[in-house]
């Protein structure tokens, strides 16, 4: 890494290093065949030097053009584009060939470039943001969340290349196969808390972004309490973002949930002796939970973010909860975005999250209005509220549906997507005095139309083919 001896501040501490600029440009030159390693790394404005841009650029069109870009040919582009004298003439680009240490490193040379402009990026960042703060004309958070954004999408540039090669990866693939035969149908992600959601789901898993939706009242947070603590009791560590309800609410629920003493008595705080031998365990139970509550209205993307890492850092994360997504409050600018693309953004920074975490993430959505009046039809995809941005990025579907949300009864856990394996729906049975999900087991298949009677001489016959069952619902 070098350091330029210009008179203009800019340059004199701007890192760089020219040698490996000129080592990447030369290893192409001699060896063309060697720039898809380079453009797995490399983008053009990562060079620090305007000329050997001009030459990347024009080695890159060359390519495009399924044209070998050897040094007769890369003069001949730089002329064309009227570049040749800025990229230093003739002379200085026969000269990047000289001395080049050994061409098969070229990807290691352009690790070396990008490393160097990756820290000009930081640079710039930082110097934006202390200017802003200066300035004094936007608020502490939008600077943070705007630093947020920037970093996140200098880490997304980083990634560029990350290609692999399946073969080398087979050692890999051969261990998580085997695990998963040994297995034996397993949960091998986090305890849903119900055996036969287990079933299809082979429980929440590493990674995936779960919307679970429903009307007003049908239980999604009791739902998600439910199987927060089933992870919890297992071990797990769990991330809570409740936006809708404060941490005491949550609290008294688990308790109830936990206790099995209705949740109406614990808050009247009319409770027996029969009550008290129930919450008594329940505490020492709720003591062990290993759940964590952020309870703050207008949480953005970026707040969820932070709080996880530090969670992962800290002690480790195994689940996430977002109760609900359309409380959530947007880092977008307000000019010219509808709420629609601000819950898409939102929608799309918390999947990148779970990828980034590597834990599943439980998103809690309402749905549209048109969802919410259909009182007597179960919720369809289209339903999800303010933006489509939820079904597209959701690895699973969860829909929660019963005919009267003021009743206790059965519920229907509705999988309607899941990106990876079966959709079906499971059989809930709530217990509204405690908020407390059982498992009832898969919804039982329509029974197969009875034979159809013999069609008259000379009409079409309706029946049915053989082993042909109705629909489910």
């Amino acid at each position: 890494m070098g350091r330029s001896s210009s008179d203009d501040e800019e340059l004199r501490v701007l890192p760089y290093n020219l040698e490996a600029e000129k080592a990447a440009l030369g290893a192409i030159l001699i060896n063309p065949a060697l720039l898809e390693q380079a453009l797995a790394v490399l983008r053009p404005e990562q060079f620090f030097r305007r000329a050997h841009r001009s030459i990347y650029k024009a080695i890159i069109e060359l390519d495009e053009r399924k044209v070998v870009p050897d040094m007769v040919t890369v003069f001949d582009e730089l002329r064309r584009r009227d570049e040749l004298e800025d990229a230093g003439g003739p002379a200085y680009v026969s000269s990047l060939t000289d001395g080049v240490p050994r061409s098969a490193n070229v990807r290691h040379y352009c690790e070396l470039v990008r490393e160097t402009a990756v820290l000009r990026e930081l640079i710039d960042l930082g110097k934006g943001l202390v200017d802003t703060a200066y300035k004094g004309e936007e608020r502490s958070t939008e600077i943070v969340a705007m630093a947020d954004r920037r970093i996140i999408d200098l880490q997304r540039g980083n990634l560029a290349g990350r290609m692999f090669d399946l073969r080398e990866s087979m050692a890999g693939l051969y261990e998580d196969l085997e695990r998963r035969a040994n297995s034996h149908g397993a949960i091998l992600g986090v305890d849903t808390g119900f055996p036969t959601l287990n079933e299809l789901t082979f429980g929440w898993q590493p990674g995936d972004m779960i919307v679970i939706a429903a009307r007003p009242s049908i239980g999604k947070t009791a739902f998600t309490l439910n199987t927060a603590v089933a992870a919890a009791r297992a071990g797990k560590r769990v991330g809570i973002f409740s936006l809708e309800m404060r941490r005491r609410q949550l609290e008294y629920r688990l308790l109830s949930n936990i206790s099995k003493v209705p949740l109406t008595r614990i808050l009247g705080g009319y409770l027996g002796d029969g009550d008290y031998e129930g919450l008594v365990p329940a505490m020492a139970v709720f003591n062990e939970l290993p759940i964590f509550v952020d309870d703050r209205s207008g949480l953005t993307a970026v707040d969820v973010r932070s709080a996880c890492r530090r969670l992962k850092n800290e002690g480790g994360l195994d689940l996430v909860v977002v109760d609900y997504i359309q409380l959530m409050s947007s880092t977008m600018s307000s000019k010219g975005h509808n709420r629609n693309a601000e819950i898409a953004d939102i929608s799309r920074r918390l999947k990148v999250l779970a990828d980034e975490v590597g834990v599943p993430m439980l998103v809690l959505s309402q749905l549209s209005r048109a969802g919410r009046d259909r009182t007597d039809k179960r919720p369809r995809l289209e339903d999800l509220r303010d933006s489509g941005a939820l079904e597209q990025d959701a690895d699973l579907v969860l829909f929660l549906h019963r005919k009267d949300h003021r009743q206790s009864g059965i519920t229907e856990c509705i999988l309607e997507k899941q990106r990876n394996g079966p959709t079906g729906t499971v059989n809930l049975s709530i217990d509204r005095d405690t908020q407390t999900f059982t498992d009832q087991g898969l919804e039982p298949e329509q029974p197969a139309l009875p034979p159809a009677p013999p069609a008259a001489e000379g009409e079409p016959v309706t029946r049915p083919p053989k082993g042909w069952r109705r629909k489910p619902r």
